[in-house]
């Protein structure tokens, strides 16, 4: 999105990070547009009491329906104070899609169950490790569910072997994580400013298939 935004008259519009200013992706998207002489604001992160964090996750947790993090909670108490200084967000997210940025891993070291459609590696190569709250009952539930329902939506699917692999894993992101993550953020995103994203859009996603 930055790059084609060098494209237009850099006067018109401003680049944006979260977090802190010792942070290496916050460090090299302000040395980026010092380089091209962008303005730029690093929109900081105050981190809260315990008691307001809980409150600000409770506030959002009927949005996100718990798809999102604590910590990005944070973020998003951010959007508000940039709707009071900018007019309107071009958000690039997703234009990973286009440079097949996403599941790069499994589509390097699982093509071959990738082809079987094997939800078992699928259910460990998507897995996200995070602190063990659950008995090994309740473990081992979830476990079963998660691969059961990683099954059925394999199946929606066209057979790899017709389409490439590669494609076949930015379909399958697009169609279970877009519409069941992302879009979910981008509500909490649009009750507190302007955004667009344009990566993320149908007619945009079918001329990357296309190609």
């Amino acid at each position: 999105m930055f790059q084609l935004l060098l494209s237009a008259n850099s006067s018109d519009w401003q680049t944006h990070t979260f977090g802190s200013e010792n942070n290496y992706d916050c460090k090299m998207a302000h040395h980026i547009a010092g380089d091209n002489k962008i303005k730029h604001s690093l929109l900081k992160i105050e981190i809260p009491s315990p008691e307001d964090a809980i409150k600000t996750f409770y506030n959002y947790t009927s949005q996100l329906c718990i798809s999102s993090t604590i910590s990005d909670t944070l973020i998003y108490m951010l959007y508000k104070e940039i709707d009071k200084e900018y007019n309107f967000i071009i958000d690039g997210a997703f234009g990973e899609i286009f440079r097949r940025a996403f599941l790069v891993k499994l589509s390097l070291t699982g093509k071959d169950k990738i082809l079987r459609r094997d939800p078992l590696i699928f259910y460990q190569a998507l897995r996200a490790h995070k602190s063990d709250m659950f008995n090994d009952d309740v473990k081992k539930q979830l476990e079963q569910k998660s691969i059961n329902q990683i099954d059925k939506t394999l199946k929606l699917f066209q057979d790899p072997a017709d389409i490439g692999v590669e494609n076949w894993l930015d379909n399958f992101l697009i169609i279970t994580k877009v519409p069941n993550v992302s879009s979910l953020s981008q509500t909490v995103m649009d009750n507190s400013c302007s955004a667009y994203m344009p990566f993320i859009q149908p007619f945009k996603i079918r001329i990357r298939f296309a190609a």
